[in-house]
């Protein structure tokens, strides 16, 4: 006889969509870019806090003319992944909502504002961020 948990199939999803979603961003997004423009944004970034770069108005749009040109290059090479990621996840939801409901999980304690249980999707949001750091912290992924 099986018996049917819904929380251990919350975190088995979540594992599973975490471990998925990262092994789609280390194949489709290419690292050694995404490393590039992070390591100029960072230049960016101490340029801006420059106090001569403050007092200068042309010199500081320049700066930010480059660092919005990077932050779209950072987009236009993940956006693939994430239309991947969006493709294989919309089945796992679907899936979740079926097998789930509307279940809440009770807490042993109250929180303001919320009460003694919570909705199943943010336990889902909890495992998922706590999975997706693992599992970045596994395959060395950096972004």
């Amino acid at each position: 006889m099986i018996i049917y948990n819904p929380i251990i199939t919350l975190v088995a999803i979540s594992f599973v969509v975490s471990l998925l979603s990262n092994i789609v961003m280390k194949y489709a997004v290419d690292k050694h870019k995404m490393e590039s423009i992070k390591h100029r944004m960072d230049k960016i970034r101490k340029k801006i806090k420059d106090e001569k770069i403050k007092n200068n108005p042309e010199e500081f749009k320049k700066i930010l003319g480059e660092q919005h040109s990077l932050m779209y290059e950072q987009m236009r090479i993940s956006f693939k992944a994430m239309i991947i990621n969006l493709i294989f996840l919309i089945p796992f939801y679907y899936y979740l909502k079926i097998s789930i409901g509307n279940i809440s999980f009770n807490l042993p304690f109250e929180l303001a504002l919320i009460g003694d249980a919570l909705p199943w999707w943010v336990l889902y949001i909890y495992y998922s961020i706590l999975f997706t750091i693992i599992v970045k912290k596994l395959l060395k992924l950096s972004y």
